[in-house]
């Protein structure tokens, strides 16, 4: 089957012309390349791709070199890996790979990688619907090699594994899959199921890396349906196939709404967080927030102690992302009641939430559903205003310096959060009496 046609219909002019160029490049190098992975299975699923990935029968660092000098690019080259990335100067990019076949030296183990045919790098691949290649060279531009049945598939919106043992070579295929099929409305063909099945049954995780399990859940929090795909991951009982015990919930696993409601909350003027937030750590001037961590805090949120410190230890999570998990989940209940009670001060919630991380906090208040926990807790997000007295105001009336000075400024700083007290003269009564009850 020859695409030509249908890439020349269905892609925007630029982009048809930019895949030429790609396989005029290689005509001159003498290699053949092709379009392959996710761009091949986006253009048959939708008519359109954004990541451009090519595989190259032959030298792809040479074919790399020689498009950038045609488009001006910047060569980005990973030799280890046999890649090599073209930055384009209008911010889009071109990976180019050698087509290889891969050799696992043992179940959940990197590969052993060495140059070989477009046919063996497609074998290689995770799912057929990924496993489909179109030629870009001039004279056979357009075709499609689709040895695996990968087209025939994404019409069945089927996901089928290529072989038996695929999940036993890379157990993180089965994590990958779920997040395919979630994303696409895919459903894991009946053999593939008994196969994902049977190796989660054969503990297949005990050998991937923490790294890579964490880099796994990224990627499935990062998705738009992660509702559904913790769901899948429950019907499979992957959370006790990472850790022994370990069951998710999606309770609190906040939609996007609920997501950007509370990033509103938190910038309102005059608030002492101002956070900004998307799937990932996104960049702000005051704070970057991991909104994984806190869709990982959600799962975990009816585990015990035990289970999710074992959990953060298994996953290879930093110090601060185990802080923010353990705050978030572990030590938010009490946190919670108080704020959910009509007699809480809202200067002794704030010290009570004032150790918290920011994400754990922002975790919190985001899942919150109690009006008034919500309102209270909207109080403690607004900047505190400073006290006027320090404990030299305290010695000057008279007060010997002693613990009760730290004490006491906390309890008239908790006043004036809660508007009791407002001036200097206040603030110098009401520690005043405060003092003297110490007495």
């Amino acid at each position: 089957m020859n695409l030509s046609q249908n890439l020349k219909a269905a892609l925007p002019k630029e982009i048809y012309h930019f895949l030429k160029d790609i396989g005029n490049a290689a005509a001159v190098q003498g290699v053949r390349t092709y379009l392959v992975g996710g761009a091949v299975r986006d253009f048959l699923l939708r008519g359109g791709f954004t990541d451009t990935d090519c595989a190259v029968e032959g030298n792809a660092e040479r074919l790399a070199r020689a498009f950038a000098r045609r488009t001006k690019g910047r060569v980005i080259s990973h030799p280890q890996f046999l890649t090599c990335r073209v930055e384009l100067p209008d911010g889009r990019h071109v990976d180019f790979a050698a087509a290889r076949k891969e050799i696992y030296p043992r179940s959940g183990a990197l590969p052993r990688v060495s140059p070989d045919t477009i046919e063996n790098d497609l074998r290689r691949r995770d799912f057929t619907i990924n496993a489909a290649a179109i030629a870009l060279n001039p004279g056979v531009f357009g075709a499609l090699i689709d040895p695996h049945g990968g087209a025939a598939d994404i019409r069945k919106r089927l996901l089928r594994v290529l072989h038996d043992k695929s999940f036993a070579d890379d157990p993180t295929r089965i994590l990958r899959g779920l997040r395919f099929a979630a994303r696409f409305g895919f459903k894991l063909e009946p053999k593939t199921t008994k196969l994902a099945a049977n190796a989660i049954s054969s503990d297949c995780f005990r050998s991937i890396s923490g790294a890579r399990l964490k880099k796994e859940l990224q990627l499935i929090f990062g998705e738009e349906k992660r509702v559904r795909i913790v769901g899948q991951m429950k019907d499979f009982n992957i959370p006790s196939a990472l850790v022994n015990g370990l069951h998710f919930s999606e309770r609190l696993l906040l939609p996007q709404d609920k997501i950007k409601e509370a990033l509103g909350t938190f910038n309102i003027p005059n608030s002492r967080f101002r956070v900004q937030g998307s799937e990932f750590t996104v960049p702000s001037s005051e704070f970057k927030i991991n909104l994984w961590v806190l869709y990982i805090s959600a799962v975990l949120y009816n585990s015990d102690e035990t289970t999710i410190r074992s959990f953060t230890h298994r996953l290879a999570m930093t110090k601060k992302e185990s802080i923010i998990i353990h705050q978030s989940t572990f030590l938010s209940g009490d946190i919670r009641d108080m704020a959910r009670s009509d007699r809480t001060r809202v200067g002794d919630l704030y010290f009570k939430i004032l150790p918290l991380e920011r994400e754990a906090v922002f975790f919190i208040y985001a899942s919150e559903s109690s009006p008034t926990a919500r309102r209270n807790f909207h109080k403690c997000l607004l900047k505190p205003p400073s006290l006027e007295i320090t404990g030299r105001d305290l010695k000057a009336m008279g007060f010997t310096p002693s613990p009760a000075f730290k004490e006491t400024l906390n309890e008239v700083f908790k006043l004036k959060l809660e508007g009791k007290v407002r001036t200097r003269e206040e603030e110098l009564k009401a520690a005043k009496s405060i003092l003297e009850s110490y007495l």
